[in-house]
């Protein structure tokens, strides 16, 4: 190190009288701009000014350490014979590498995606089956480099703020709602989000609430467990046909398509709400439509529109009002797209037929009145909820941590301003520097 700080002292035009094995250092003055070969080796004009360099015996250096008034003469000296040195010392000095902290807030499923973690990081897992606390949360992330979180984890700014060696987040899900895009792009966190793999699954279990609810398969099921069927008869539990009906796709992302694939399959028609008309000829006959005209026109409403400020509540009461008395609303996406209460006095009021619920507006708190309807089919947000699925996500958040840890740069981004705004940075202090070299 002390020869390293005789060369910066030197670069920045500061004389030097020190004496190093080999090399005799002196202070000088006049520099010329001009280097010349010596003992075949090319010493470039490195740093500003570089004095005239002379041959001696041994190895003459010209004035690469700074401005030179005589010649300086060297013992011959090894590339290798100081590499040997500068890094010997720098083992000495530093000890060896340590891993990067990172913290994972829940046990996830299967054990790949722990195990390849462990090669990089120097891992901690939540070790209580349940969502952290805030404080908790502050606690655990305070001397983490990076964290994988999942929905039911608020990082919100004072969260984000209370870790300050955070360099990136990865979530264990496709939405990241749960976390401060905003405050994280301040701090310079990139944000990776999961890809959609479980769009497939979210649109089985879409089917599932669907069928459910159309097919009354829940309040039969209690009926026949209750020993109360008694026999055929003609008007016995009625339900709806679904062939030939419509279907609503309220957001034409890849569970969108997955479930409206699926419609076709029953014999359905598809209206869709996107920003702009799609290419779909797997799902034939599909018609892009307004919120209002889909809700006025559809039997089965599927909600797959992800969650924002722009579109919470997006089904209150003015939407429900303009749907079918037969109509029946699903939702797999977020449960705050829906005002809870207007829902329960809509299905109360018989205003629509029924619902499939996936998720909640305080979830993992439920309506105390939802549960005793029965024309509502209600399950625990399981909409990826597949062995299959749920490994590979274990798995691809694991991938995204390293990923970034690897390359400074995880995939699927949530917040790419922040490279942006790195990139520019690093830009101007490039600039910066070359101006003052040039000086």
């Amino acid at each position: 190190m002390q020869r390293l700080a005789l060369l910066t002292r030197a670069i920045t035009g500061k004389g030097v009288t020190k004496t190093i094995p080999g090399i005799d250092l002196h202070q000088s003055a006049r520099p010329t701009a001009q280097a010349k070969t010596t003992a075949g080796v090319s010493f470039p004009r490195v740093f500003g000014s570089v004095a005239q360099g002379r041959t001696n015996p041994g190895v003459t250096l010209p004035g690469v350490f700074g401005p030179a008034t005589s010649h300086q003469t060297f013992r011959p000296i090894g590339t290798k014979q100081l590499s040997r040195h500068f890094s010997t010392e720098s083992k000495q000095k530093t000890g060896p590498k340590r891993k990067p902290k990172i913290f994972v807030t829940r046990r996830l499923p299967g054990t790949a995606w722990l195990e390849e973690l462990n090669k990089h990081f120097e891992v901690t897992v939540n070790p209580h089956d349940r969502v952290l606390t805030k404080d908790e949360l502050k606690e655990a992330l305070k001397d983490k480099d990076q964290v994988i979180c999942l929905l039911t984890d608020p990082l919100d700014e004072e969260v984000i703020n209370s870790a300050p060696r955070l360099k990136a987040i990865s979530t264990y899900n496709v939405g990241f709602n749960n976390i401060d895009i905003k405050a994280a792009t301040r701090r310079g966190i990139p944000v990776s989000y999961m890809e959609d793999i479980s769009a497939s699954d979210v649109a089985e279990l879409a089917w599932g609430l669907i069928l459910g609810v159309a097919r009354r398969v829940i309040e039969t099921d209690r009926i026949t467990r209750a020993g109360l069927y008694k026999g055929w008869t003609p008007h016995l539990y009625l339900g709806t046909k679904l062939a030939g009906k419509t279907i609503l796709i309220d957001g034409m992302g890849s569970i969108g398509k997955e479930t409206a694939k699926r419609a076709i399959a029953f014999g359905m028609k598809v209206i869709y709400t996107a920003r702009s008309d799609k290419q779909l000829p797997e799902i034939p006959g599909a018609k892009r439509v307004s919120l209002e005209e889909g809700l006025k026109t559809a039997d089965i409403i599927s909600l797959h529109t992800p969650l924002s400020e722009h579109t919470r509540h997006r089904i209150c009461e003015k939407q429900l009002a303009m749907m079918k008395p037969t109509a029946i609303l699903i939702n797999t996406s977020r449960g705050a797209l829906i005002n809870e209460k207007a829902l329960v006095g809509a299905l109360k009021g018989k205003k629509i037929a029924g619902a499939g619920l996936d998720v909640y507006e305080r979830e993992p708190e439920i309506d105390k009145e939802l549960p005793d309807l029965i024309n509502v089919v209600l399950t625990p947000h399981t909409g990826s909820s597949t062995l299959e699925t749920r490994e590979s996500m274990s798995a691809l958040s694991a991938q995204h941590a390293i990923t970034f840890h690897l390359s400074g740069k995880p995939p699927m981004i949530a917040n790419p301003d922040v490279f942006l705004s790195k990139t520019s940075k690093v830009a101007t202090e490039v600039e910066s520097l070359s101006l003052t070299m040039s000086r």
